[in-house]
């Protein structure tokens, strides 16, 4: 029990330090330099898979802008079963293994949005909408784009990390 309180209390001071979870027309924006973002992007997504995702296989698609990223290091040294996928083409996504009898969690760690959204425009069967996903590197039009696909408006559990446009604002949290 005194686990789940402290996560709990690591996820609020997180997100009152950093991001929040917020709807898709709201933003908070948030002030640091790119080794804190990197550290905080980090913490998030192992705090995310440790609350949320403990017993769960995850799946990480990443593109080159991620390949030397902390965040990506950080998701490769969790215990959870897992499927790295490099992702260069739309093509690439189809590797991913859908289906599972454990619950799945997915992280897209993407500079590059286009072979994410062409997938989702051009595999329409290949997806799985009880999975829970988080988006990394969209803007917020890449990520509304998205959610607004048949695989996006069909799937429950979407998150959306987006950096920020403006140089002194970090990035925002959307789910």
């Amino acid at each position: 029990m005194n686990g789940d309180v402290n996560t709990v209390q690591r996820v609020k001071r997180w997100q009152k330090r950093n991001f929040k979870f917020l709807a898709l027309q709201k933003t908070r924006r948030v002030s640091m330099s790119s080794t804190d973002e990197a550290s905080s992007l980090s913490q998030m997504l192992v705090t995310v898979v440790k609350a949320e995702l403990r017993e769960c296989a995850l799946v990480v698609a990443y593109d080159t802008g991620y390949s030397r990223h902390a965040a990506l290091q950080r998701l490769l040294l969790l215990h959870n079963p897992r499927q790295v996928v490099y992702v260069n083409t739309a093509e690439d996504l189809t590797r991913i293994i859908w289906t599972s009898s454990m619950c799945r969690g997915y992280f897209f760690l993407l500079n590059d949005p286009e072979p994410l959204l062409n997938f989702a425009k051009t595999y329409q069967d290949t997806w799985d909408y009880g999975g829970r996903f988080v988006l990394v590197g969209l803007s917020l039009q890449h990520l509304e784009t998205f959610i607004h696909t048949y695989k996006g408006k069909r799937t429950e559990h979407i998150v959306g990390a987006v950096k920020a446009a403006l140089p002194e604002v970090a990035g925002a949290l959307y789910s």
